[in-house]
């Protein structure tokens, strides 16, 4: 099969290392495999480029408005049998011009998007869904967020679970006091990290010989640090900006907290497991279907104290964050990515198969 990927954007996150782990897998399966950008290039290209994929940023712009005409000729140069696009603005143009070109589409839907809450947003998104010739979902809480709000026959999304993109290094629970305690991801509104940040101040407040660590950029970065200052835990909270290798995260921490507001799967719930870490989590989207349920303490979104609770507890109690290591130990393997590409060529094979794909009358 000849399939374009095509991506909202190359930036550092969840949803862009899928992507590169599906192309790969793909690739090494013998399949040709494009992949595309709607904005201009981001920390990510580099990372498909070493892994051999073509890439192609269309747009030149932050906000990728300006990718329609280049995408259109890129799509007739690739020609592609299939074009998967992934996050909305992707979905926008890719579903577009598969239209126009009479290229099959299919969609991959990796987030509870919130915005699908406004009424017009909903139209949008069930004119996408009616339009595609398949849609998948990361998990069972994307799949019935979008069926919710757009009134869409949760039947017709297909759920394919995200992989595991980082090799399992489960190890013992290192220390007893002195924990570091790591947010790994984006510093974004949906990620919630404030909230960390002031359950985290509780938390010192109490005694507890702890640090904080922050591994991602983003909107908030600044803000955190201000708030960090006036909460007057600047000198135990330490920002390290983007990692491009999350094992090295993972490897630095005692203890991951995951606070979002919603999410889609959450692969940082998912590599927490691999490497043998505690979580503690909001019970939020699609983080239950990810984390380890043995290695898991919950709390509810947005509740500071809740969270300070869980983190002091932690902190306190060797036994218990060996309890969680151990609990989440084997958990992660069912998620491979061997599995998800197969589960991805079966997926377009159907696709393809179905009498009519690609055409306007769908």
């Amino acid at each position: 099969m000849r399939i374009a990927q095509l991506l909202s954007s190359l930036d550092a996150g969840g949803a862009q290392r899928q992507v590169l782990a599906l192309s790969g897998g793909l690739t090494a399966s013998g399949h040709r495999v494009w992949v595309a950008s709607i904005r201009r290039p981001g920390v990510m290209a580099s990372a498909f480029a070493s892994a051999g994929l073509a890439v192609s940023a269309a747009g030149r712009s932050e906000t990728g408005w300006d990718a329609l005409g280049p995408m259109a000729s890129f799509l007739r140069r690739i020609r592609p049998d299939l074009i998967h696009c992934h996050m909305f603005k992707a979905d926008l143009i890719g579903t577009a011009l598969g239209l126009t070109f009479g290229i099959p589409v299919v969609a991959t839907l990796r987030n509870q998007d919130q915005f699908l809450e406004r009424p017009h947003w909903a139209a949008v998104g069930r004119g996408l869904l009616r339009l595609h010739d398949g849609t998948v979902a990361i998990t069972q809480a994307v799949r019935d967020h979008w069926s919710q709000h757009t009134g869409a026959d949760p039947s017709r999304i297909v759920v394919i679970p995200i992989a595991l993109t980082v090799g399992a290094e489960h190890s013992p629970v290192r220390r007893a006091g002195g924990l570091r305690l790591g947010v790994i991801g984006r510093l974004e509104p949906q990620k919630d990290p404030e909230t960390a940040l002031r359950a985290f101040a509780v938390v010192r407040a109490r005694g507890m010989d702890a640090t904080l660590h922050f591994y991602g950029e983003g909107r908030l970065a600044s803000r955190l640090r201000a708030l960090a200052a006036r909460l007057k835990v600047e000198d135990a909270s330490v920002f390290h900006g983007f990692v491009e290798d999350p094992c090295a995260a993972y490897r630095d921490v005692d203890v991951v907290i995951m606070p979002s507001r919603w999410e889609g799967a959450g692969n940082v719930a998912l590599e927490c497991a691999a490497f043998g870490l505690p979580l503690v989590a909001a019970r939020v989207g699609g983080i239950p279907e990810m984390a380890a349920p043995d290695g898991t303490l919950w709390v509810p979104p947005e509740d500071v104290n809740a969270l300070a609770n869980a983190l002091v507890r932690l902190c306190a109690d060797v036994d218990l964050r060996r309890r969680l290591s151990l609990g989440a130990a084997g958990h992660a393997e069912r998620f491979s990515a061997r599995g998800m590409v197969r589960a991805h060529e079966d997926f377009y094979a159907r696709v393809l198969d179905r009498p009519g794909a690609g055409s306007r009358s769908r």
